[in-house]
């Protein structure tokens, strides 16, 4: 853990052995100076830095000039979002009849809620795959809003293509995260999760600063 003027930066380094990447990390930081204790919640407020050997993040940065100030600091890690190694792209059938899975596995808290075309005004279609995830099943936020999927994607023919996707609001328990597939002609779509695992920590783990040592 480092400790700047302007921002905290823990650093994480993962053992090669390791069957999974880290791609998201849910703690909170909790700072003590001259006898006050606070909780500050960082769960929203995290950058993450990652490296370009591999997809997974290095490193997670919270902004703030009081950090510098304080006597101790302790982060609590609530859950962690990660993703497969030898992860496999999900096979989607975008076409009636019988649209859905046909290969592939969700990740976890994600459902397929909706597959629908869209026809513009110039007679072109848009392919909208609306999937729902459960909310706060990584040890973060139920506010907290991310993208399930990543931007690239491969068409029925096998080529890398890029989409535009959203996230949109929902309840106290679930979001949604809708891919947009513009002026698609094909049956299927091979799409590919940003994490595939969540974990949430049966017992916050603890990392301590003591700034007085």
């Amino acid at each position: 853990m480092d400790i700047y003027p302007t921002h905290l930066q823990l650093n994480v380094e993962s053992d090669e052995a390791n069957t999974m990447w880290l791609k998201s990390l849910s703690f909170y930081v909790e700072a003590s100076g001259e006898g006050d204790d606070s909780k500050l919640e960082s769960i929203n407020g995290i950058s993450a830095l990652g490296s370009r050997d591999t997809p997974e993040v290095t490193a997670f940065r919270k902004e703030s000039p009081w950090f510098f100030e304080t006597d101790n600091l302790k982060i609590v890690v609530t859950g962690a979002r990660l993703a497969e190694k030898d992860m496999e792209g999900i096979k989607i059938k975008v076409t009636e009849p019988d649209t859905g899975i046909i290969s592939g596995r969700m990740p976890d808290g994600v459902h397929l809620e909706k597959i629908s075309r869209q026809k513009h005004a110039d007679g072109k279609q848009a392919v909208e795959i609306r999937f729902k995830m459960v909310k706060g099943c990584d040890g973060g936020s139920t506010s907290e809003i991310y993208e399930v999927f990543e931007r690239e994607y491969l068409d029925g023919e096998g080529r890398k293509c890029y989409m535009d996707t959203y996230a949109g609001t929902g309840d106290h328990a679930e979001f949604t995260s809708t891919l947009i597939l513009e002026d698609y002609a094909y049956d299927t779509v091979t799409v590919y999760p940003c994490f595939t695992h969540c974990w949430k920590a049966g017992k916050p783990v603890e990392i301590v600063s003591d700034r007085n040592d």
